[in-house]
């Protein structure tokens, strides 16, 4: 069963209907949108990349120390790099 709420169709459960009728599960190989995701998680990874560059730019400007937002953009941009990392392992 299947939610289509917006772009990213959400599965409910882990397996789909074969045309038979028969229950199969899906392991989200050969699914188009794992590809999709890549390509929107590398954009995504750039700005992540922009903020923090412009953040610590700033900062070296005002003549301040390391910003703190800094530390969180890092740990945002290594969860994206290993989603999109996962969903590139979907898509092979």
């Amino acid at each position: 069963m299947r939610d289509s709420v917006g772009p990213l169709a959400v599965t409910s459960k882990a397996y789909d209907h074969d045309v038979d009728g028969e229950r199969s599960i899906d392991d989200g190989r050969d699914d188009p949108r794992a590809a999709e995701l890549v390509e929107r998680l590398s954009v995504i990874i750039e700005v992540v990349d922009d903020m923090a560059f412009e953040s610590l730019r700033r900062a070296a400007r005002d003549g301040e120390g390391r910003p703190s937002s800094d530390r969180k953009l890092l740990q945002a941009r290594r969860s994206l790099e290993k989603a999109r990392h996962i969903l590139g392992d979907l898509d092979a």
